[in-house]
C-alpha cells in the first residue's frame, strides 16, 4: 500500500476546497506526498469574481461585524476578537453569529444563492 495521499475534487465549493488543503498539509507535514487533481469546474473556487462577490457582501456589513468575521475567519480567538474590536469577549460569539446571518443575506441579495 502506497503512502500517498492522493485528493480528487470535482467540486469547487470553498469548504471542500478547505478540507481538501487541510488534508494535504497534514500529509506533507508527516512528509507524505500528495497528488491533487481538480477538475476543471473545482477551479472556480478560485476566480476572481468569486472574490469580488464575496467582498462586495462584506463590504455592506458595519465595520465591527465585518472584522470579527474576517478575524474569527483568520483563527483569532473570542477575546483576541473582543480586544481587537472592543467588544465584552461573551458578546463575541452572538456578533458573529448575527454577523454570518447579515453575511449571507447579502451575498444571496447580491448574487443569489451560493454554490
Amino acid at each position: 500500500m502506497s503512502d500517498t495521499l492522493s485528493i480528487v475534487l470535482f467540486s469547487g465549493t470553498a469548504d471542500k476546497l478547505h478540507a481538501a488543503a487541510t488534508l494535504a498539509a497534514g500529509a506533507a507535514a508527516m512528509d507524505r506526498p500528495v497528488n491533487i487533481l481538480l477538475q476543471y469546474w473545482a477551479l472556480d473556487a478560485f476566480r476572481a469574481e468569486r472574490i469580488d462577490a464575496v467582498r462586495a457582501a462584506l463590504d455592506t456589513l458595519t465595520l465591527r461585524d465585518r472584522q470579527a468575521l474576517l478575524l474569527r475567519h483568520a483563527g483569532y480567538s473570542y477575546r483576541e476578537i473582543a480586544g481587537a474590536v472592543g467588544l465584552a469577549e461573551t458578546s463575541v460569539g452572538t456578533t458573529l453569529v448575527r454577523a454570518g446571518q447579515a453575511f449571507r443575506a447579502a451575498f444571496q441579495e447580491l448574487h443569489g444563492a451560493p454554490d
